[in-house]
């Protein structure tokens, strides 16, 4: 803690007034040296991958209008060149922009500015400790199975219908999953859940995230048939929609009609092989004998 009497030049509202005076005030007054200027450095912060800037502080009360600023930007005490594709540098502005921010631009950066003062030329300097973060990926939900649009089912029998969703590689965006009967969800269609929901399961595959909702059918009727299903998956980011239809199976004919085919064609033979006899008979000459 350090005792400083600070001297104030009052500026002239007026010309004929020019008053001075001088205030004795009690400050914190640290003093570190320029290689220990990191330990000072404001934290900023950008996303990788897109273009972002970061901003040389507190310049105000230095320039004069705040439009005579002419920044030099270093990182890691090399000096940074304005002709560079990777930075943007306009004239009479306190930022640096990035066009495309990437992992390795993370780092501190110093921005220095000339401040003349009564004759007297001093150089006001900031470091910034860039930080940067990956980005979250927006990625919106994708179906990947059912892949068909129909399923066949017979009367009466059970049945399971999976919809399996990508959710990508960031499990901290939820993603729900859920069935739809006629655009309405499926508790309000089946309120004695002949067909119901099953339960939720994520699963983690090659690092990629899925959930599984399947679509239980206790016993699949007719109106079945006549309902349009969907699978609806969607997240903060977007949607997606598979439609499905359950269609009856074929059913198989009685073993007598299935017969009736075989009967018949065994009867066209036989009176094939009957009339080639008859034919040979008569081809050779039988005749009956006169007494």
């Amino acid at each position: 803690m350090h005792d400083v009497c600070l001297c104030f030049q009052a500026p002239a509202r007026k010309k004929h007034r020019n008053n001075s005076y001088c205030a004795e005030v009690s400050i914190q007054l640290t003093v570190v040296q320029k290689a220990a200027a990191r330990d000072i450095a404001y934290p900023q912060i950008l996303f990788t991958f897109t273009s972002g800037k970061i901003v040389c502080p507190n310049l105000w009360e230095f320039t004069i209008n705040r439009t005579n600023m002419e920044l030099q930007w270093y990182k890691d005490a090399l000096l940074l060149e304005d002709d560079s594709e990777k930075f943007v540098f306009l004239k009479e502005s306190s930022s640096l922009f990035f066009t495309s921010v990437l992992p390795t631009d993370s780092g501190y950066y110093t921005c220095k500015m000339a401040f003349p003062y009564e004759g007297v030329t001093y150089e006001i300097t900031r470091t910034i400790k860039l930080q940067t973060v990956e980005q979250e990926k927006r990625i919106t939900p994708i179906i990947v199975y059912p892949t068909q649009k129909t399923t066949t089912a017979a009367l009466g029998s059970k049945m399971t219908l999976p919809c399996k969703v990508f959710a990508g590689p960031n499990s901290k965006v939820y993603t729900d999953v859920e069935w739809l009967a006629n655009d309405t969800t499926i508790d309000m269609v089946y309120k004695q859940n002949r067909v119901m929901e099953g339960e939720r399961q994520e699963t983690t595959e090659n690092g990629e995230n899925f959930i599984e909702v399947p679509l239980i059918f206790k016993s699949v009727e007719e109106v079945d048939f006549y309902t349009d299903f969907k699978c609806l998956a969607q997240n903060r980011y977007g949607s997606q929609v598979l439609p499905t239809r359950v269609k009856q199976e074929a059913v198989g004919l009685p073993w007598y009609i299935a017969t009736i085919p075989v009967a018949l064609a065994c009867v066209i033979l036989a009176g094939i092989c009957i009339q080639k006899r008859w034919k040979q008979r008569t081809d050779k000459g039988y005749t009956i004998a006169k007494v």
